[in-house]
C-alpha cells in the first residue's frame, strides 16, 4: 500500500463523563480537585481516565486563546503560534461558523480555547494516533454534575506526533470546531446528540471546506482498503476506524455534489430535528 506508516484519526469524545466516568475514574487523587490557573482536565484515551495538565497561555487572538502544555512548548516557536492564530481567526473560525452555525460561549469570553498537548493515546513512534478531539463535558459549569469540566469552549490538538501549524494540524482544528458547533446546536440547545457517523461526516466536510480541495489521504486509504482488506465495513456502524473516516468523507462529498444547494446541505443536516439517518434522508428527498 502506498500509505505512510503513520496514520492519524480524529476523535470526537462526546459526553466523556459517561465514557470515562466520574468520581474514582480520575488519575488525579481527588476527582473534585480545584484547578489552578492554566490547569486543565484532559482525557487519557488508553486508561479511560481524566488527568490534570498545566498549559499556560501562549498567545491570544481575536477568536481564540492558545494554551500549550509545558512539555510541548519547546516544540512550538512563536511564529508557529502566530500562524495558528491567524489561520483560526481569519479562515477557520469565519468559514466553519458560516457553513455550520454559531459556537457556544459558556465562559463569556467570545473565544475558543485551543489546547495544544501531547494527547495520551499510546502512540509510540508508529501506528495511528489521535490528532485532536472535542470533549463536550467541558460545557458543564456545575462541578457537582461533572467534576472534570474545564467550563469553557475548547478543542484539543496534538503536538506529538502531530506537528502544530502544519496543514494537517489546521485541518484537524476545523474538524474539531465543527464538533463544538454541532454540540452547541444539538447537545446544549436541544439535549440531543446526532449519530456519530453524521457528526463525523459533517466534520469531514469541514476538512474539505477549509482545505479547499479533497483530502488525498481519505481517498487513498479508501482505495487501498478496498483493494486489500475490504470486508463489508461501513460508516453507519461507526467503529472509529480509519476506513470509517474515509467512507463517510466520500459519502458527504456525494451529498454536496448532488445537492442543488451545494454545501448548504451540511448546515441543513446539522440543524435537522432528527438525530439519526433521517437528518440526511430528509435532505436527499
Amino acid at each position: 500500500m502506498n500509505i505512510s506508516s503513520i496514520f492519524y484519526y480524529f476523535a470526537i469524545i462526546l459526553l466523556l463523563s459517561t465514557q470515562l466516568g466520574c468520581g474514582g475514574s480520575s488519575e488525579h487523587e481527588n476527582p473534585r480537585y480545584q484547578r489552578k490557573e492554566n490547569e486543565f482536565w484532559a482525557a487519557n484515551t488508553q486508561t479511560k481516565k481524566y488527568y490534570i495538565l498545566t498549559a499556560p497561555v501562549s498567545k491570544e487572538g481575536q477568536y481564540c486563546i492558545i494554551h500549550i502544555e509545558e512539555s510541548c512548548r519547546s516544540l512550538i516557536d512563536d511564529s508557529t503560534v502566530d500562524n495558528i492564530i491567524s489561520e483560526f481567526d481569519n479562515s477557520i473560525y469565519p468559514l466553519i461558523k458560516t457553513k455550520f452555525g454559531d459556537e457556544s460561549d459558556i465562559d463569556g469570553n467570545g473565544k475558543i480555547i485551543i489546547l495544544i498537548l501531547d494527547i495520551k493515546d499510546n502512540y509510540s513512534g508508529s501506528g495511528s494516533y489521535i490528532a485532536g478531539y472535542f470533549d463536550s463535558s467541558n460545557t458543564f459549569v456545575n462541578s457537582d454534575y461533572n467534576p472534570h469540566s474545564n467550563e469553557c469552549d475548547m478543542i484539543y490538538l496534538d503536538c506529538n506526533p502531530g506537528i502544530p501549524g502544519t496543514s494537517d494540524f489546521l485541518i484537524t482544528a476545523a474538524h474539531e470546531f465543527q464538533h463544538l458547533i454541532n454540540f452547541a446546536h444539538n447537545g446544549m440547545t436541544n439535549g440531543k446528540i446526532q449519530d456519530t457517523w453524521i457528526n463525523e461526516g459533517l466534520s469531514s466536510a469541514a476538512e474539505y471546506l477549509y482545505s479547499g480541495s479533497h483530502i488525498a489521504k481519505r481517498i487513498n486509504y479508501y482505495n487501498s482498503f478496498q483493494d486489500n482488506v475490504s470486508s463489508g465495513n461501513n460508516f453507519y456502524k461507526w467503529s472509529n476506524d480509519l476506513i470509517d473516516y474515509s467512507t463517510v468523507y466520500l459519502f458527504f462529498q456525494w451529498l454536496r455534489i448532488h445537492s442543488s444547494d451545494g454545501d448548504i446541505i451540511y448546515k441543513d443536516i446539522l440543524n435537522s430535528s432528527y438525530t439519526d439517518y433521517k437528518a440526511v434522508t430528509e435532505q436527499v428527498e
